[in-house]
């Protein structure tokens, strides 16, 4: 197994490195998200997904959330850069 020794003054805070399966999934939500394909994003959210936005709304379905994106100022854009994946108890 690869991961790191806790502090031993933090005896119940453990992590370890994930696996790429879950890198290749935030990858893979990336290319979606950023073509705009909010009904291809919806296999990657649980149907209860609850988010809130910087202005404070909260979506609390997949729906909610689709429309919320679907409304955002189209000139947004992201440069994805990285993903690591950590897994805080790996069994």
């Amino acid at each position: 197994m690869i991961g790191f020794h806790p502090n031993p003054d933090l005896s119940d805070l453990q992590w370890h490195l994930g696996t790429q399966e879950a890198i290749d999934q935030v990858i893979a939500l990336d290319k979606v998200w950023s073509a705009r394909d909010h009904e291809a994003m919806r296999e990657f959210f649980v149907d209860t997904v609850k988010v809130t936005d910087p202005s404070g709304k909260t979506t609390s379905n997949f729906d909610e959330f689709k429309n919320m994106l679907e409304q955002e100022n189209p000139s947004v854009n992201w440069e994805f850069m990285y993903a690591y994946s950590v897994d805080i108890d790996p069994s």
